[in-house]
C-alpha cells in the first residue's frame, strides 16, 4: 500500500476529526479498539476498523501496514496509542512516565520534580484515610475527585469536612467515565484564578502551539460546571508565561511527540498545572469553525504535522495570531427528565457570530444536572466573529436562555 497509514485508537472523541483530517490528505486511516469498545467498534461506521484484545493482537492484525503513527482518538486510547507505537518503533513518548500521563497525582509529582511549581494533592483510598486527612486540617475549600478519569468526571469544590465526606463518598468505589473503578480519590489544594486551555502539537520533543482558550466555569451545588471557552485573540505577558509553563510541564512529563491538551490556571503566584492530557482538545473538532478562525483546528493541525511536514515545520517561525474570535459553548440543561422539545435553538441561530450546533440530543433524551460532564452530551454550539465583543454578547444572551431554561423543554 503506497498510501501513508494512520492508525487511530479508540476514536470515540476528537479521533474521529483528526481521522477525518488525515483522510483529507489521502491518508489510509485505521480506527483500532480496543476490546473494551466493542459497542463503539460496532457502530463505527469507519471502512477500515479493527478489533484487539491486547498489544500482540494489535500487532498481529495490523501486520503488513507500515503506520507513520498510531495516535489516540480519545482518552481511552492515550496509553495503548503510545504502547503500540513504541512496539512498532514509531516515534513515542517516554515509556517510563506513562504513569504520569494518565494518573493525576503522579502528574503533579513529575511536574514537581522537574522543579515547577504546583498545588498540593493528597491520595485517600479509604474512609479512614479520609479522617485522618481531616484531623487539624482546614485549609478549605479542596478539590476532591477520581485519580484516574476524564471529562471533569466525579469533580466537586468542597468547603468543609461534610462535603469533603460527602464528595468521597460519591467517587470511591464507583466506576468512572473511563470505565474503571475509582480505587483512589484525590483531595487537592483549590487553585483559584481563570482556568486556561493550552492546546499544542509536539514533535522530536519540540513544542508548537495551537491554541489558547479562557474558560467561564460556573460553580452549581458544588460542582465546577463549564460554561464556555473562549479563544484568546492575544496573550498579555501573564499568558505567555503560562504558555512557557505548559511547555515545562510537557518535558517534565516526557511528552515528545503528538497532541497535549493541558489546563492551567493563573495565580497571583504565577501559572499552576490541572492536568495535561497526552491527546487532543475534546469533545469534538469542526473543521471549519476552527480553521476561520486559527487557520487550522487542534486536529487539522496533528494530521499536518504527520501529512504535511514542511509546512508544519514552518509553523515554528510564526506568531500566535488567530484572526477571529472563537467560542466552544457546553449547553447545559438544570432539570433532570426526558427532552421534549428545543424550542430555544432557532432563537441561538440567530444570534450575532452564531455558526453551528453539534451533538444535539435526540427528542427523547434522557438528562441530568447530577455530573456535569464536559463531553457535549447535551450538545455544544460554536461562534465565530471578527469582533470578540459581538460574541461576547451572544454567549452572554445564550447563558441567560440556559440559565431561564429556554432552550430545552425537559418533561
Amino acid at each position: 500500500m503506497n498510501l501513508p497509514v494512520v492508525i487511530v485508537v479508540d476514536p470515540t472523541s476528537t479521533g474521529i476529526s483528526f481521522s477525518a483530517a488525515c483522510q483529507e490528505y489521502g491518508a489510509h486511516v485505521v480506527h483500532l479498539w480496543q476490546s473494551g469498545l466493542r459497542n463503539a467498534y460496532s457502530t463505527d461506521p469507519h471502512p477500515h476498523k479493527l478489533l484487539c484484545t491486547g498489544e500482540e493482537d494489535a500487532l498481529a492484525a495490523l501486520a503488513g501496514l507500515t503506520p507513520i503513527a498510531v495516535c489516540p482518538g480519545s482518552e481511552y486510547g492515550v496509553t495503548f496509542a503510545n504502547q503500540l507505537s513504541a512496539a512498532l518503533g514509531l516515534p513515542h513518548n517516554d515509556l517510563g512516565l506513562a504513569g504520569a500521563r494518565r494518573d493525576k497525582n503522579e502528574m503533579l509529582r513529575a511536574v514537581s520534580a522537574a522543579g515547577l511549581p504546583t498545588g498540593w494533592s493528597r491520595e485517600l483510598h479509604s474512609g479512614d484515610e479520609v479522617e485522618e486527612f481531616l484531623t487539624g486540617f482546614d485549609a478549605f475549600p479542596v478539590v476532591v475527585k477520581p485519580a484516574n478519569s476524564a471529562g471533569s468526571d466525579g469533580c466537586a469544590v468542597c468547603y468543609d469536612a461534610g462535603e469533603l465526606r460527602a464528595a468521597y463518598s460519591a467517587i470511591a468505589g464507583q466506576e468512572n467515565y473511563l470505565g474503571e473503578t475509582n480505587s483512589r480519590v484525590l483531595v487537592q489544594e483549590f487553585i483559584d484564578g481563570p482556568q486556561y486551555i493550552v492546546d499544542t502539537i509536539s514533535t522530536g520533543g519540540r513544542h508548537l502551539l495551537s491554541d489558547v482558550f479562557l474558560y467561564r466555569i460556573d460553580e452549581v451545588a458544588g460542582k465546577p460546571l463549564i460554561r464556555d471557552a473562549v479563544l484568546l485573540k492575544e496573550l498579555n505577558e501573564a499568558e505567555q508565561d503560562a504558555v512557557r509553563y505548559v511547555m515545562s510541564c510537557l518535558d517534565a512529563l516526557g511528552l515528545k511527540e503528538g497532541a497535549a491538551h493541558t489546563e492551567v490556571r493563573l495565580t497571583a503566584r504565577g501559572p499552576r498545572l490541572i492536568e495535561v492530557n497526552a491527546r487532543l482538545m475534546g469533545p469534538i473538532q469542526p473543521a471549519d469553525v476552527y480553521t476561520a478562525a486559527l487557520g487550522h483546528s487542534h486536529a487539522t493541525l496533528l494530521a499536518e504535522s504527520l501529512l504535511d511536514r514542511t509546512r508544519f515545520e514552518q509553523r515554528f517561525e510564526q506568531e500566535y495570531r488567530p484572526q477571529q474570535a472563537l467560542a466552544m459553548v457546553l449547553l447545559r440543561i438544570y432539570r433532570e427528565g426526558r427532552i421534549t422539545a428545543m424550542p430555544g435553538l432557532a432563537q441561538v441561530r440567530r444570534l450575532p457570530g452564531f455558526h453551528s450546533f453539534l451533538k444535539l440530543p435526540a427528542l427523547g433524551t434522557a438528562v441530568s444536572p447530577a455530573n456535569p460532564l464536559t463531553v457535549g452530551t447535551t450538545g455544544l454550539a460554536f461562534f465565530a466573529h471578527t469582533e470578540a465583543d459581538v460574541v461576547d454578547k451572544a454567549l452572554a444572551e445564550l447563558h441567560a436562555m440556559e440559565d431561564a431554561d429556554a432552550v430545552f423543554t425537559v418533561g
